[in-house]
């Protein structure tokens, strides 16, 4: 039987690439091109240089230490070897994966592997679930009220090495209204939403952040989300910016994407600043909607919207914004 791969693959970020300068750059330009005043050209460049700046990157490394701390924290807190275990995982998600990191653990224990689907789930006993991260923890908490109609014999051990504050708690709450024998691990490392960020280091942020960006992003709630991707995935729509971190895509203040035209075709600039990641459980990317399978003319209009900024720079230094000198000749 062939080893299942755990690693991802390697990928290629640096913040000072051309793409994620020109994703940045491109909100004042594209913006102005398309007629944005000046001062709205501006909010959205500011806005757009902070969620590069505040970008964070969790590198397998990073991930695989964390997660073998966390579940090191369920054998020391809860793990008895008189009992029987089962990890729950489910086909063809991160669970699945995360599973064959934690081989070498697993091999040496007395847990038992099963699908999620499976019937027997619904027996007494004590059971694991693992998560590489949680955001919103609707997903969790569902898990956690399906669990509750087991008899008092059953329990259920949460271990995720990383969580949103807002995520964390909803599920505590969760587990306090079923009354659900649950035990929720605090995790290795707490995302941070932008509101957090904002909160914990004022003076980093323009006072209109936070407004700016609810005006760019105004359909899924953006400042209560982090700004993170690892190495093995990029978060969904509902758990991260995805227009950004999925397409690089350009918005204008009042969250209408930004086109530009090919061959009498409107088209969205894709600037990807974030690689393209195929999670190591799946076989494809479900997201490249953007720049594949289009035409030739694509890539020539993208690379004059390199040169265009390139022609630029007097507007720019990266990091921060010139204004365009008013001097009277």
């Amino acid at each position: 039987m062939p080893k299942k791969r755990t690693s991802p693959k390697r990928i290629n970020f640096n913040k000072n690439s051309k793409e994620c300068k020109g994703w940045v750059n491109a909100h004042f330009l594209l913006n102005l091109m398309e007629g944005e005043s000046e001062n709205d050209a501006d909010k959205t460049y500011r806005t757009a240089k902070t969620i590069l700046h505040t970008l964070k990157y969790i590198s397998f490394k990073q991930f695989k230490e964390s997660i073998y701390r966390q579940f090191d924290t369920f054998l020391e807190k809860d793990y008895s070897y008189t009992r029987k275990y089962t990890l729950i995982i489910d086909k063809g998600k991160s669970s699945e994966w995360i599973s064959n990191i934690l081989k070498k653990y697993l091999d040496n224990l007395n847990i038992a592997i099963m699908d999620g689907d499976d019937k027997r789930i619904k027996l007494p006993g004590n059971y694991i679930r693992i998560d590489d991260a949680i955001y919103s923890g609707k997903q969790m908490c569902d898990y956690v009220r399906q669990f509750s109609v087991h008899d008092e014999h059953s329990k259920l051990f949460v271990v995720c090495p990383y969580q949103t504050h807002f995520g964390y708690n909803k599920i505590k709450n969760c587990i306090k209204e079923t009354n659900a024998n649950v035990v929720l691990y605090k995790p290795i490392v707490f995302i941070e939403t932008f509101e957090e960020l904002v909160e914990k280091h004022p003076a980093s942020f323009d006072p209109d952040f936070l407004i700016n960006l609810e005006n760019m992003y105004p359909n899924n709630n953006v400042t209560n989300l982090p700004n993170i991707f690892f190495q093995h995935k990029v978060p969904d729509q509902f758990s991260g910016i995805s227009s950004f971190l999925r397409y690089g895509l350009i918005t204008n203040i009042r969250g209408r994407i930004v086109y530009i035209n090919v061959n009498d075709t409107l088209e969205m600039p894709s600037f990807q600043c974030v690689p393209y990641i195929i999670p190591p459980y799946k076989k494809s990317i479900d997201y490249d909607l953007i720049s594949k399978g289009k035409p030739v003319e694509y890539k020539k209009e993208m690379d004059k919207l390199y040169d265009l900024i390139d022609q630029n720079q007097e507007l720019f230094t990266f990091g921060k914004h010139k204004r365009r000198s008013r001097k009277r000749r």
